[in-house]
């Protein structure tokens, strides 16, 4: 089961899970979010959300964290069956930033709906019923974490507020100018190269 943490520094999440657990979620985003010219108008929140399962993807290979956790196997358990067997599994971890977070587990509430109305999908759907559990861990680790601070932080990315709609409409501006899509827009904001977690 996947457990998502805030990092000791609150700049992000900790993702946790097992090599099924990742490879399911991801499955999961990729059947929804649909293939690059399903849905042309989300191509921007659609590769914001596969970025943060390119973390997820690496994470299942074993190149950020791993952790272990215990099985549940005690000594009793090992004798009762004469086996010898770890008392621990190993768990696979990767840092996200809460603002990439938050937005995926928003964005993919859009994904969802378009899925269903497109593909006569179910809300008894088996891909829609991960996301909303991975949705729901995030809703979760966001709400024990909730500082006034970073409340505000996260009530910012759900409000159109003035500095969100001058900054739309300079893009708009921008790819009307350009003739390129919205999300092809380069801004010159970048997150710091050493992130302390």
């Amino acid at each position: 089961m996947i457990s998502i943490q805030s990092t000791e520094q609150l700049t992000g999440v900790q993702i946790c899970g097992d090599f099924w657990d990742f490879d399911e979620l991801i499955n999961a985003i990729y059947k929804v979010t649909g293939d690059a010219n399903k849905y042309y108008d989300y191509q921007g929140p659609r590769l914001r959300i596969l970025s943060v399962c390119y973390k997820l993807r690496h994470a299942m290979l074993g190149e950020h964290q791993l952790e272990f956790v215990s099985n549940g196997v005690n000594k009793n358990t090992l004798t009762q069956h004469e086996l010898i067997f770890p008392n621990k599994n190993i768990y696979f971890a990767t840092d996200i930033l809460w603002p990439e977070i938050i937005f995926s587990a928003i964005a993919l509430n859009d994904f969802i709906e378009l899925h269903l109305t497109l593909n006569n999908a179910s809300i008894w759907n088996y891909e829609i019923a991960t996301i909303r559990k991975f949705q729901a861990a995030i809703a979760d680790c966001l709400e024990q974490e909730v500082k006034e601070e970073l409340a505000a932080f996260a009530l910012r990315l759900l409000v159109e507020d003035h500095e969100y709609v001058a900054l739309k409409s300079h893009l708009m501006d921008a790819a009307i100018a350009t003739k390129q899509p919205l999300h092809a827009i380069q801004m010159q904001l970048s997150y710091p190269e050493e992130i302390i977690w």
